[in-house]
């Protein structure tokens, strides 16, 4: 997963960790944990409701849920 990716299109719709949790039906700290590659990423349906609450192209899908390259935990801080 691309956490870079996902944290820049995050902000650009002003969403937050904990507000995008709850419009994908998941508590924070597992939102949180999934994103930071403590647990195992996103589910497909995970992936597809945060595609639409922050109105992902498919190439964004790709490159955030498909990167091959960053999937190691990661300690950037995403808000």
């Amino acid at each position: 997963m691309n956490k870079a990716l996902l944290c820049q299109i995050m902000k650009q719709y002003g969403y937050s960790q904990e507000r995008l949790a709850a419009l994908i039906g998941v508590d924070r700290s597992t939102f949180n944990r999934k994103l930071n590659g403590y647990r195992k990423g996103f589910c497909l349906s995970e992936a597809k409701a945060v595609g639409i609450a922050l109105q992902m192209t498919d190439r964004q899908m790709i490159d955030v849920f498909f990167d091959t390259q960053d999937n190691q935990r990661h300690d950037q801080r995403c808000s």
